[in-house]
């Protein structure tokens, strides 16, 4: 039986999606067949009313971060699958979508605005943060 998922937000921002994935994938129940445009542009909203202000980004640069967001968010949810079937394709992939999102913010923002994101990210488990979804 294939199942569509889409990132589901809340306080876990994103993480419920990335359980139920892995819990029906280890079952042989599922694979994405669809992540929920609408869930991840929500998710992405959220992650960028906190980035937008603590940056200070213009116009241009909130378009472009919000469109790398989004774009990370899609591609790491697509990615839950291998977590179950294939753990190095999903190492390798996570690896290059995260690279892919930090070579994007750092040609989006100033070395000041980096050095600020990185600074934001949330500590290890902290699910209460949109900026989990991204760190």
């Amino acid at each position: 039986m294939i199942l569509g998922f889409g990132i589901i937000t809340n306080a876990s921002y994103g993480q419920g999606m990335l359980d139920k994935v892995k819990n029906a994938a280890a079952k042989g129940e599922s694979s994405i067949s669809s992540v929920d445009p609408a869930t991840v542009k929500k998710v992405t909203d959220q992650v960028m009313a906190k980035l937008g202000p603590a940056l200070k980004l213009t116009d241009a640069q909130k378009a472009s971060v919000s469109t790398a967001i989004n774009g990370y968010l899609k591609n790491k949810a697509a990615a839950q699958p291998l977590a179950v079937t294939d753990k190095p394709a999903y190492d390798a992939k996570t690896t290059e979508n995260k690279n892919d999102l930090m070579g994007k913010m750092k040609s989006y923002l100033s070395k000041d605005q980096m050095s600020q994101f990185l600074k934001m990210k949330p500590k290890a488990g902290d699910k209460t943060n949109p900026l989990s979804a991204i760190f």
